[in-house]
């Protein structure tokens, strides 16, 4: 899913400037989704049925198409809420510079 914006500007003539122009400008914005749902192992080694126990979703919006980048932020912002309720909407916020997240991310 893609989600963009756009922003537009125009200056004209002014007789005592001199100053006109015109300025387009283009924002990409991603929509990113991780979708995790757990079933009942015990259940399921037994009689091969599935039965949900829980799923969380966890979605972020932002300039940036690289998941690579983005799903450790997206993990780390959403680890205390997986497998619990939260009986509706959470809104969290994570600083680019959280130490939590070099732990998702592979060193070279």
């Amino acid at each position: 899913m893609n989600d963009s914006g756009n922003f537009y500007s125009n200056t004209y003539y002014n007789y005592n400037y001199g100053i006109k122009g015109f300025v387009s400008r283009q924002e990409i914005y991603y929509t990113r989704v991780i979708v995790l749902t757990a079933y009942d192992w015990q259940l399921y080694v037994k009689s091969k049925k599935e039965k949900q126990i829980w799923q969380t979703q966890i979605i972020s919006i932002g300039g940036s198409g690289d998941l690579r980048y983005v799903f450790p932020y997206m993990i780390v912002a959403s680890e205390k809420y997986i497998g619990r309720s939260t009986r509706g909407k959470v809104t969290v916020e994570i600083s680019e510079f959280d130490s939590r997240v070099r732990e998702y991310v592979q060193s070279d």
